[in-house]
């Protein structure tokens, strides 16, 4: 994998660890994820992900932060609008989806 995809994947995987270490600041009432303050850093990491690293270079870390985005992104479907744009992105997360422990990523299935 070229540096700038390497770049991208790490910066990703920062975001949800972020993301991950913030929900363990707040309670998890209805909705809880909506007052997440850095949205616009996430779905751009993972944005950039879907339209600069291909498919084919995904590790399995990669396909579980994008499903953890993804699920966490339950209520504004942003991720699952721009998962509908790279079909191939939808393909390789299928297989990964069906055993992901989060019932929050089945809106992949709607699509």
């Amino acid at each position: 994998m070229p540096g700038q995809q390497e770049s991208i994947v790490a910066r990703c995987h920062q975001e949800v660890e972020r993301f991950r270490a913030w929900s363990e600041t707040v309670e998890h009432r209805a909705e809880w994820e909506e007052a997440y303050p850095w949205w616009v850093d996430l779905y751009d990491t993972v944005r950039d992900a879907l339209q600069m690293v291909p498919t084919q270079d995904w590790t399995p870390e990669s396909e579980r932060d994008v499903l953890y985005a993804l699920a966490r992104d339950n209520e504004d479907e942003v991720l699952l609008e721009e998962l509908i744009n790279h079909p191939g992105a939808l393909l390789r997360l299928a297989p990964a989806a069906l055993t992901y422990p989060d019932h929050e990523v089945m809106p992949l299935w709607v699509v």
